[in-house]
């Protein structure tokens, strides 16, 4: 759903999404308030803000001003977005009263200042960035370019030094149909997001939320996942082919058939998870350990994977659980995986920590 913003007369302004309208129409209300001028803005009615825009053109230059005069950085980064947005999509080229420029004006050298120069590559190379096909549904999509939009502005008028995080969880935003690789997501919110499918090739995903989200037959090769939360994910049949997991909490997810050949999961934590069918050729956890505590394995292959594992498992191919630990699950990979060179932490018991106990 969306909500426009349109003139007294009934031009269309801005379009976006309903959540975006509330907190820029907000904010302008809150700047209104701070520098005792009138919004121009309407309260919505019928899914639209209406406009004054030579009411609202004097307020933009009333919060230049009192931007010009702070040297206070939250308050110039929290003004900074606002008026990026309000001349972007409202004022454009228009005089605003008593300024010469449309600049964020550098105080130390009174002149318009290129704040791109400063970023470092990786968020320089996030200015061009646009997915190589958008999502199908049109409010994901909206929502995406709406975070495109105002990620891109912060970036260039100097408000952020950083990639802005994608808060994308608790709408269960529809994104099936897109194609997002290379996309800088670290620190994301995308639990509950619907992403079957989806491309995320080569995508940063550092501690990314993706709670309960869905992710099945969705292409992962080479993303940087590490330290991801993928508690209940669903991820059936999904390529992580050669991902970084390294440190995800991937506890009671949902990883069957899925292909995990040349990962690296070291101090991964997949308690509980079902990785019944998974693809492990290959996969990496020499330096330190996988946990795979009450994990389901039968018909997981390990060909060719390193690394020390904590148990117990669940060995069983039906649905009565046959759990093994230290001795006896070594013994089931070498039986069933030759190739692999895995060893077992055998996971501390109570009556070990007792018995261990000097009298």
């Amino acid at each position: 759903m969306s909500r426009s913003f349109q003139t007294t007369d009934g031009k269309a302004l801005w379009n976006p999404s309903n959540s975006m309208a509330a907190l820029f129409a907000g904010t302008a209300q809150t700047l209104a308030q701070i520098t005792a001028t009138p919004s121009g803005i309407a309260p919505p009615h019928q899914d639209r803000y209406v406009v004054d825009l030579e009411q609202f053109i004097v307020l933009v230059a009333a919060v230049t001003r009192w931007y010009d005069a702070t040297r206070h950085d939250c308050k110039n980064a929290l003004a900074a977005g606002w008026l990026s947005v309000a001349r972007a999509k409202f004022v454009g080229e228009t005089p605003l009263p008593g300024h010469t420029n449309m600049h964020v004006i550098d105080h130390n050298h009174g002149a318009a200042v290129d704040h791109t120069a400063r970023l470092t590559d990786h968020v320089r190379d996030f200015l061009t960035w646009q997915p190589t096909r958008w999502p199908t549904d049109p409010f994901a999509a909206e929502f995406l370019a709406d975070y495109l939009d105002t990620a891109h502005t912060r970036l260039r008028d100097g408000s952020s030094d950083y990639i802005p995080t994608f808060f994308g969880g608790g709408y269960d935003i529809d994104m099936r149909g897109a194609v997002l690789d290379r996309m800088p997501l670290d620190d994301a919110w995308l639990c509950d997001c619907n992403l079957k499918g989806v491309s995320l090739r080569d995508t940063r995903l550092y501690k990314a939320n993706l709670t309960q989200g869905r992710l099945d037959h969705a292409d992962l090769t080479g993303a940087f996942l590490r330290k991801a939360d993928l508690y209940k994910v669903s991820a059936r049949a999904t390529t992580l082919r050669a991902a970084d997991l390294r440190g995800v909490s991937a506890f009671d997810a949902d990883l069957r058939d899925a292909d995990l050949s040349g990962a690296a999961l070291h101090l991964a934590s997949l308690n509980g998870a079902d990785v019944r069918g998974a693809n492990l050729r290959a996969a990496r956890f020499d330096n330190g350990w996988m946990r795979l505590e009450g994990a389901k394995i039968a018909g997981a292959q390990f060909d060719g994977a390193t690394g020390c594992i904590w148990g117990p498992c669940d060995v069983s191919d039906t649905d009565n659980p046959r759990l093994l630990d230290g001795t006896e699950l070594e013994q089931w990979f070498t039986d069933n995986h030759p190739d692999a060179q895995i060893t077992i932490r055998r996971t501390p018991r109570r009556s070990d920590a007792a018995a261990a106990t000097p009298p």
